[in-house]
């Protein structure tokens, strides 16, 4: 992904117009995984999700578009899951791009990365929390 100049995508778009902006960033398909929910806005573009009940997180695999915008939707997702009783310990948002580019949008702190083998990608995983709402600048 190094080299790469990303181009700025401002809404309104349909759906499969910020699709288009995803795949091309991210170099793969989009596809949804099982038991992986999607937010959608004309204006700010999408995000998806899927609740871990074993590990107790919101995992974000997948966003496209305004990371300010649909960072408190995330934090009131998390603040939803946890007024429910159901333990959460915060969002985690996977990259392929530098992690320190996400977190001064979102927050956070980097808890893992994972190379994938077969393509040398490297994913970073980033925990944020309504607790952690620091975002580098």
């Amino acid at each position: 992904m190094a080299g790469l100049k990303k181009r700025v995508v401002k809404g309104p778009m349909s759906f499969g117009s910020w699709v288009a902006v995803y795949e091309e960033r991210d170099r793969s398909k989009f596809e949804l995984s099982q038991g992986e929910e999607l937010a959608f806005d004309r204006e700010h573009g999408f995000f998806t999700w899927k609740y871990d009940f074993k590990e107790h997180w919101l995992l974000i695999p997948k966003m496209c578009g305004d990371g300010r915008y649909w960072r408190p939707r995330v934090f009131a997702m998390v603040e939803t899951l946890r007024a429910n009783g159901i333990p959460c310990v915060g969002a985690y948002c996977v990259t392929k791009r530098r992690p320190e580019v996400y977190m001064r949008v979102l927050g956070g702190e980097l808890v893992k990365q994972e190379v994938d083998e077969n393509t040398g990608v490297i994913y970073s995983y980033i925990l944020v929390t309504p607790e952690n709402t620091n975002v580098k600048r």
